[in-house]
C-alpha cells in the first residue's frame, strides 16, 4: 500500500537493491586482475538478483597509479555490466595500474563508494600473421631437423619477451585434439625475436602443431594453428644385375633404380670404391664387374637412405 509521509509526500513503492562488492561481482583475484591494452573487457557493477529488469544510477571513477580519482562515466542510470577498454582511462598504459570504483550518489559522500579494484595494465601479446615451415630432411627420424618461422604483427616492446612457449603435437594422425596428441611436445620458458619473425630453435619431427605463447600476464595467452611440417617421400631403390659371361671375366653389370627422397642420388659399393658415386638421373648402370657379392647403399641429397 502507498505510504504517506508527514510532509504530505506519498511513496508508492520502495525498491531495495542488493549491492555486492565489486570484487565478488568480477571474480577479482590474483589470477584475474589484468587489463589488456588492445581488448575490451566486461565490468560488473551491481547484482540483478534483486533489481530484476530495473537499473540503478551510479558513476564510474578511476585513478592511474597513485594519482587522483577521475570520472570515467558520469552519474546516470546504467546497466549492471559495462563494456570498457583502456581508452576509458586516459593516462593508463602497459606497466601501470588502474584503480576502479563505483560512486552510488550524484555528489559523493562518506558512504557513497564501492570497494576499489586495482588492475594491472598489460600489453596484448603480438599476433601471428603467417608462418613458413622447413620440412624434415628424411622420411624417418632421427634426424629431427624440421622447423618453422612465424611472423608477428609487431616487434617486441622494450623489455618485452615471449614466455611460456609450448608446442602441441597432433600425433601420428596429424589431427589436433585427438587421442594420440602430445600436449607438450617441446617448450621454452622464454624467447625474444628481432624485427617481426621468430624461428623455433629446436629441431622438430614432421606433423601438425599448435603454438601457445604469451608476452604479458596470464590474460595475454595466444595460440596459433595449424603449423604443418612436411617430410619427403621415403627413398627406395632396386637393383638388377647381369652375370659374367665366362669364369674370370669382368662382363657383369648392376643396374640401380632409385625414387623418392630428395634427388639427386648417389650410390656406394664398398667392394668397388670407398667413395659415393653420383647417379645420372634416377638410374645408374655399373659395368665391367667380376663375379662376387656386392653391397649397395643409395643416398639422396640429404644423405637419407632406404629404411626397410
Amino acid at each position: 500500500d502507498p505510504m504517506n509521509l508527514a510532509n504530505g509526500t506519498t511513496i508508492q513503492y520502495l525498491r531495495f537493491t542488493r549491492l555486492s562488492t565489486l570484487s565478488q561481482l568480477n571474480n577479482f583475484g590474483p589470477t584475474n586482475n589484468e587489463i589488456n591494452d588492445c581488448e575490451a573487457f566486461s565490468f560488473n557493477t551491481y547484482s540483478t538478483s534483486c533489481t530484476g529488469n530495473d537499473s540503478i544510477s551510479y558513476a564510474l571513477e578511476y585513478a592511474v597509479g597513485g594519482g587522483s580519482w577521475n570520472q570515467a562515466l558520469p552519474y546516470a542510470n546504467r546497466a549492471p555490466t559495462l563494456s570498457l577498454s583502456l581508452a576509458n582511462f586516459p593516462g593508463a598504459q602497459p606497466g601501470t595500474n588502474v584503480r576502479l570504483r563505483i560512486r552510488y550518489t550524484a555528489s559523493g559522500g562518506a558512504d557513497a563508494y564501492s570497494d576499489v579494484l586495482t588492475y594491472n595494465v598489460i600489453s596484448c601479446s603480438p599476433n601471428i600473421v603467417s608462418f613458413t615451415s622447413q620440412d624434415t630432411s628424411c622420411s624417418y627420424t632421427p634426424p629431427l631437423d624440421g622447423g618453422f618461422t612465424v611472423t608477428f604483427d609487431r616487434p617486441l616492446n622494450n623489455g618485452e619477451q615471449l614466455t611460456n612457449l609450448s608446442l602441441h603435437w597432433a600425433g601420428a594422425d596429424n589431427i589436433l585434439d585427438t587421442a594420440d596428441d602430445v600436449p607438450v611436445y617441446d617448450a621454452l620458458a622464454s624467447a625474444t625475436y628481432t624485427g617481426t619473425t621468430f624461428s623455433w630453435p629446436n629441431g622438430l619431427d614432421a606433423g601438425v602443431y599448435r603454438l601457445i605463447y604469451q608476452s604479458g600476464g596470464s590474460n595475454s595467452v595466444e595460440q596459433y594453428e595449424p603449423i604443418t611440417i612436411g617430410n619427403p617421400p621415403a627413398l627406395t631403390f632396386n637393383a638388377s644385375w647381369t652375370d659374367v659371361d665366362c669364369f674370370g671375366e669382368n662382363t657383369g653389370s648392376i643396374l640401380i633404380n632409385a625414387s623418392g627422397g630428395t634427388p639427386p642420388y648417389e650410390y656406394l659399393i664398398p667392394e668397388i670404391s670407398g667413395s659415393a658415386v653420383p647417379f645420372s638421373g634416377n638410374s645408374v648402370l655399373i659395368p665391367n664387374l667380376t663375379s662376387g657379392d656386392y653391397n649397395i647403399q643409395v643416398f639422396d641429397s640429404n644423405n637419407c637412405t632406404e629404411r626397410l
